[in-house]
């Protein structure tokens, strides 16, 4: 397993840190509980919107200013206790970020692995089990989120 680092020069040192710190936590976890060396690159921004994908995560600063904040959810999950929305300092908010994004990548390699590399053009992309904030994908937030979050709120 390999993970990277590509961070913003217009971010905070110590936030690059903490997202690094934090992402290679849950990565080694999923790896190491679930047989797998899964590599990632862990990449930090200035301005616009997280991701999770096959290759990595790309955090985004949104959280980055030290206060309170409402963590915002899709729709569909806001209102769940385990994966949904709350109020929460900004290491918290960043937290679940980073478990949000790292869900999509796990997600995205574990579909590789079954399937392999051109899984995207098969009938697994239609299943709805395996759509990106689908059951299988919730059922990932969620480990991480009781493992690495939802304990400090």
């Amino acid at each position: 397993m390999k993970i990277t680092y590509q961070g913003s020069k217009n971010l905070n040192v110590q936030y690059i840190w903490y997202v690094q710190d934090q992402a290679e936590k849950m990565i080694r976890y999923l790896n190491k509980k679930y047989g797998h060396e899964f590599d990632c690159r862990i990449k930090t921004k200035a301005g616009g919107r997280s991701w999770g994908g096959g290759k990595g995560i790309s955090i985004s600063d949104r959280y980055a200013a030290d206060k309170f904040h409402i963590f915002r959810e899709y729709k569909s999950i806001a209102r769940d206790p385990v994966i949904g929305e709350f109020v929460g300092t900004s290491k918290e908010c960043t937290l679940a970020v980073i478990a949000h994004e790292v869900a999509h990548w796990w997600h995205h390699n574990l579909k590789r692995h079954e399937h392999g590399p051109e899984w995207y053009r098969g009938p697994v992309r239609k299943d709805p089990a395996e759509k990106p904030h689908g059951p299988k994908w919730k059922s990932i937030y969620a480990e991480l989120r009781e493992k690495f979050l939802n304990k400090k709120l």
